[in-house]
């Protein structure tokens, strides 16, 4: 009986020592919440990749244009500044001028101005030609041809190398009673429309004085080499 007493009170004794501590334990103790860190994000550090900048040079320097050279067909008109040959007709540049063979009749020489056409292309002599003699200088003897109108003056077109002439009189100077003679080397001759002349080498004679004592004629342009009218 005394056992079980002792060992109760040993059992109580020993709760309270263990009830006691505990409280103590509590009371003493301080319970500090660990301070939260936030999580501090570092930001790396961005590598920007280098910018390439591209140098873009403007200045160009033009190379010098090299124009190749262009040739133009040069047609010489025979018409003063401001005046314009008829279409189609024949430039003195397109023409050569001969003369044809002499021939004589009742005092007079006869020579038919030839013309030829040179050029590549087709064109057409309608009229009288101007025709005057000139001596070495270039310079009219006597008065210039006058107008025979026995040929019509129709229109002779002309194709590459083709020819139409005039018929060209001459008086013979030695004929005309007191005529100072002159002499002449050349005949000048202005296709018809045109003004730019060509000089064929004539050497003959004319009377210079009195003036117009020498007749000097000249007919239309007609196809052919004689300036004669074809018969009938």
């Amino acid at each position: 009986m005394l056992a079980r007493r002792t060992v109760l009170i040993a059992i109580t004794v020993g709760f309270m020592i263990l009830t006691g501590a505990c409280s103590r334990a509590d009371d003493g103790a301080t319970t500090t919440a660990a301070p939260t860190a936030a999580p501090t994000t570092s930001v790396l550090p961005t590598s920007t990749a280098p910018t390439t900048t591209t140098s873009t040079s403007t200045s160009t320097t033009a190379a010098p244009t090299t124009v190749a050279p262009t040739t133009a067909a040069v047609t010489t008109t025979s018409l003063p500044p401001g005046s314009t040959l008829p279409k189609g007709a024949c430039a003195t540049s397109q023409l050569s001028v001969t003369l044809g063979p002499e021939g004589a009749a009742a005092g007079s020489q006869y020579r038919p101005i030839v013309f030829t056409n040179t050029s590549q292309a087709q064109c057409t002599v309608t009229g009288v030609p101007g025709v005057s003699l000139v001596d070495a200088a270039q310079q009219q003897v006597g008065e210039p041809a006058r107008t025979d109108r026995t040929a019509p003056a129709d229109p002779v077109v002309l194709a590459p190398g083709a020819k139409g002439a005039a018929l060209f009189r001459i008086e013979n100077a030695g004929n005309v009673p007191g005529c100072k003679i002159a002499a002449t080397t050349s005949v000048r001759v202005y296709p018809p429309g045109n003004t730019d002349p060509v000089f064929v080498p004539l050497a003959t004679h004319v009377c210079t004085d009195p003036p117009g004592t020498t007749v000097e004629s000249i007919g239309a342009v007609v196809a052919g080499e004689t300036g004669l009218l074809p018969p009938g």
